[in-house]
């Protein structure tokens, strides 16, 4: 019996999801690709094999393959039922959540690996499983490990500055007015602080130049925006965002002119736009202390979460000591955009608040920034251990990109998970925001004119939404809190968002309409 346990894949695997030819499918031992769809009605399931090197293709490989195959036919799975089902098991498997409907995984065994490409809702082919023989793929991969993960080089064809990243085959260009003398030096600096040496610059240049035809030149799109998209269309959402991070990253060591510094704006508005809409987590802010986090059940997010406080305010005192391009010059914009790409803007708000707060005498900070700071709620003992090292200049710079790139993008409109509604009426509360989830669960918040707010949890049922285990709430803040951690608790356990759909019916409640403090009653 072979283990199918599913396995998360990472950026330097990327290959491996598509055919092979040649060269590349001898050196990584690439048997082949079957591909699978689920009919018209999503009740089917047919599939289609396709060779890659056939002779590879042992009676131990058939054997397993055939057994994997059932396996993905069994009950427990049951792919027959439709997309919905699979994906909804792959993400089950998985324990993830993704950005777009398309899922990615492995089933490793000893001696073939299987790279699965799910894209239950979005394609005319809903999976394709390619086969890799081990003896050939893991010692490419290992290879591949010993190379740094990016580094800057410049292109022998063109004498650009280009970025190099392992695993993603593409080669991003940048313009530059340096003189080669003057570039080389600058190419040098820059990878010896990602610990590059000359020999692991060649190694990578060398595997990206054997796949030119992926190249990615930034210099030839007029927008940031345009970039971004152009970059969906080759690489997909979930690829594009590495991409165009890496992109981002990588202009942070670089002196930009006001050109360059518009176009990472509108790169970084058009991925926010793509990616805020769907609730991530690991981006939101627990909002309660540890006593009541423990009375709540959600002691381990709590902690999670405090350490991913730390980990944020790492990385803000990283991405500043980064962008140092030249003397007493710094890339703080660029900063403030890595930054909140990572982590989101509730968590770097709620870190810069807290660094702020705790130096309200320090007159290196602005005036603005301090009342920016007093104004955000932060839950107690969950930032205690929150410290930055960097000059407060440098700090209360990032506090004033942060700000302007919250308000120029309107970014209030996802401090909370979920979308905003209007118009559905429960008993007199108004529904003013609410989330679905893949398993057909759901939270909203709802206000009273009188009596208060509360948070309820629903199923959501032919069409309508059956409303129960309240939690009312005296303010809209309270409320909103209460919203926050039931919607991480209930992502915790592996549940996405879905995306939202117009309700027209509502059930009533079965709660009294009376105040409760987080009462809890069986699901």
């Amino acid at each position: 019996m072979m283990d199918h346990q599913f396995q998360k894949t990472t950026q330097d695997e990327y290959d491996l999801f598509f055919s092979m030819e040649g060269e590349a499918a001898e050196s990584h031992g690439f048997l082949g690709y079957l591909r699978g769809d689920y009919g018209r009605d999503g009740r089917e399931f047919h599939t289609t094999w396709f060779d890659g090197q056939p002779e590879l293709k042992t009676d131990i490989f058939r054997g397993e393959f055939d057994e994997l195959i059932n396996y993905l036919r069994d009950a427990s799975l049951d792919p027959v039922e439709g997309p919905d089902v699979f994906k909804f098991h792959c993400l089950q498997n998985m324990r993830r959540r993704v950005m777009d409907t398309e899922v990615r995984f492995k089933i490793v065994t000893e001696g073939y690996s299987y790279y699965f490409r799910c894209q239950p809702q979005v394609s005319d082919y809903h999976l394709y499983c390619l086969c890799f023989d081990n003896c050939f793929l893991l010692p490419e991969m290992e290879k591949l490990y010993a190379l740094p993960r990016k580094c800057f080089s410049i292109h022998p064809e063109t004498g650009e500055r280009v970025l190099l990243r392992r695993g993603l085959n593409t080669m991003e260009r940048f313009s530059s007015a340096e003189p080669p003398d003057e570039l080389r030096r600058n190419v040098d600096r820059d990878n010896a602080r990602w610990g590059v040496t000359p020999e692991q610059e060649a190694a990578l240049l060398k595997r990206a130049m054997e796949k030119t035809s992926a190249t990615v030149d930034s210099t030839r799109y007029t927008t940031g925006a345009e970039f971004w998209r152009d970059t969906v269309v080759k690489h997909g959402p979930g690829e594009a965002i590495i991409v165009c991070g890496d992109y981002l990253d990588a202009r942070l060591r670089q002196e930009l002119y006001p050109e360059g510094n518009q176009f990472c704006k509108e790169l970084f508005a058009a991925m926010f736009e793509a990616t805020a809409g769907r609730t991530d987590p690991d981006k939101l802010v627990y909002p309660y202390p540890p006593q009541e986090a423990t009375e709540r059940g959600e002691r381990s997010i709590y902690f999670e979460h405090r350490d991913r406080h730390n980990e944020c305010a790492t990385a803000i005192g990283a991405a500043i000591s980064n962008s140092y391009f030249k003397l007493h010059h710094y890339n703080l914009d660029i900063a403030a955009m890595t930054v909140i790409q990572q982590y989101g803007f509730p968590r770097v708000n709620a870190v810069l608040a807290r660094v702020i707060q705790r130096a309200d005498y320090d007159g290196r900070y602005s005036a603005a920034n301090k009342r920016w700071a007093r104004e955000i709620p932060l839950p107690e003992k969950a930032f205690e251990y929150v410290y930055m090292n960097e000059h407060p200049v440098l700090i209360d710079g990032v506090a004033d990109r942060v700000r302007e790139l919250y308000a120029e993008l309107n970014a209030e409109r996802y401090a909370l998970p979920g979308q905003s509604e209007s118009g559905e009426a429960v008993e007199g509360y108004k529904i003013t925001r609410a989330i679905t989830f893949d398993d057909q669960r759901g939270f909203a918040i709802a206000a009273h004119p009188t009596a208060g707010y509360v948070c309820w949890m629903f199923r959501t049922d032919r069409g309508g939404r059956d409303y129960y285990w309240g939690h009312y709430c005296e303010n809209e803040q309270d409320a909103a809190a209460n919203y926050v951690a039931r919607v991480m608790e209930h992502m915790s356990g592996g549940a996405r968002e879905e995306p939202q759909r117009v309700i027209p019916l509502a059930h009533a409640p079965e709660q009294p309409q009376h105040k409760t403090r987080d009462r809890r009653e069986d699901r």
